[in-house]
């Protein structure tokens, strides 16, 4: 096995760290996307960025957990969502 291979199976089973799952989960969508408009949340929609590096560079294992911490962002905040109007 070459260095590349290796390289290129290492590339392809690291995980997330815990500060990019983090940032995916607590960020799920991109609010900048607002054209037209005064933009009060000016990222450079960081997730969508990192998701083209992941596909770009294989790290299929990043690419599918970022994918999942996205998803349980958007279910947290509809759950939350829902019990705050429940007490409001």
């Amino acid at each position: 096995m070459t260095e590349e291979e290796k390289n290129r199976e290492i590339r392809r089973t690291t995980p997330l760290t815990t500060e990019e799952w983090l940032g995916f989960f607590f960020v799920p969508v991109n609010l900048s996307k607002s054209k037209g408009k005064i933009n009060m949340f000016a990222t450079d929609d960081f997730n969508d960025t990192e998701e083209e590096r992941f596909k770009r560079f294989n790290f299929d294992k990043k690419l599918k957990q970022s994918y999942t911490a996205r998803a349980l962002g958007v279910l947290f905040y509809f759950i939350t969502f829902i019990i705050l109007s429940y007490f409001f």
